[in-house]
């Protein structure tokens, strides 16, 4: 006869840190955001407490491949992958450009806009390429999808960037060692949620008055606004394992302090859920983790001690 699963409690606990707005931009812009983004907009991306530094290839235009027809500009790009030159065909909708865009151009070496004219040769616009590589197919995905390099947090993530000594130190070893990459940076505002879950076929290996004192315990615990961005730090770090970031590597780990209200409260994991739907399916990757636009990050302290983990479909409810 199948023994029943021995749970540790019959329902568990769970942090769940969701990302609700994200925004993706050069490194190298960060620092001119307020003169060309809306206040609104603005607004939002000072909000966010947490960042990836990501790097890919330097994208540009070859100038002499731009084509201007009814539906669409079509043109060429070229960039580097492993030493080698690569070319790609690009197009972006002519839906998306103004009526009094007629003319195009790639602008100055090393071509990274698209520049638009009217008929009076007055520049209209200035079209950064990367902001439209990820949704283009016919690029090779080792150009399109942003390698994690490092994850930093702080309170305004944008203030952070523009501060801190690690990104300088990562634009500058980039810059020597891989001219032929650009850097990025992700930002993200998590929502926080305690989650109950029960768990069904299993027997709780503790249960009665234990049970309700951790039941108490658990809903008591109310981390500071610093701990939670600090715990979807730690276990982006854990998961990325950027080749910059030094810390929380060994997460999770009883000794670190951020985790001293968590484990006094017996939490049974922590969630964090990166979702770049609203920014192109923008993928990201580091090495040893596959390329993906949504990363589900499951820190399971249940699983850690050997117990059945509630995210077992056959279990949780």
């Amino acid at each position: 006869m199948t023994q029943p699963y021995l749970s540790k409690y019959s329902a568990e606990f769970v942090l769940d840190f969701g990302s609700e707005d994200r925004f993706v931009f050069r490194a190298s812009d960060s620092y001119h955001l307020d003169r060309f983004v809306d206040p609104d907009l603005l607004e939002r991306v000072e909000k966010c407490h947490i960042y990836l530094v990501c790097k890919r290839p330097h994208i540009s235009l070859i100038p002499d491949s731009i084509r201007v027809e009814p539906d669409a500009v079509r043109f060429q790009v070229n960039f580097k992958l492993d030493g080698s030159q690569h070319c790609a065909a690009m197009e972006i909708p002519r839906k998306l450009f103004r009526p009094d865009e007629i003319v195009f151009e790639a602008s100055p070496p090393p071509h990274r806009e698209l520049i638009s004219r009217n008929n009076s040769g007055e520049i209209v616009m200035k079209t950064l390429l990367v902001n439209f590589v990820h949704l283009m197919p016919t690029i090779d995905a080792r150009a399109s999808d942003l390698e994690v390099v490092y994850v930093g947090k702080g309170l305004s993530a944008r203030k952070r960037l523009m501060k801190h000594e690690t990104l300088q130190q990562i634009l500058a070893q980039i810059h020597s060692n891989e001219p032929d990459s650009e850097i990025f940076a992700l930002l993200y505002r998590f929502r926080y949620r305690k989650n109950l879950l029960s768990l069904v076929g299993t027997q709780a290996e503790i249960s009665g008055d234990l049970a309700r004192l951790h039941n108490e315990k658990a809903l008591k615990y109310k981390p500071s606004e610093e701990i939670k961005i600090s715990l979807v730090e730690a276990s982006l770090i854990a998961h990325f394992r950027p080749v910059f970031n030094s810390h929380y590597l060994d997460f999770p780990n009883r000794r670190q302090t951020i985790l001293r209200g968590v484990y006094e409260a017996d939490i049974a994991a922590i969630l964090v859920q990166l979702d770049n739907t609203n920014i192109g399916d923008q993928r990201i990757y580091a090495k040893g983790i596959a390329s993906s636009s949504i990363h589900n990050v499951v820190v399971d302290f249940r699983r850690l001690e050997g117990k059945p983990s509630f995210f077992d479909a056959k279990l949780a409810t």
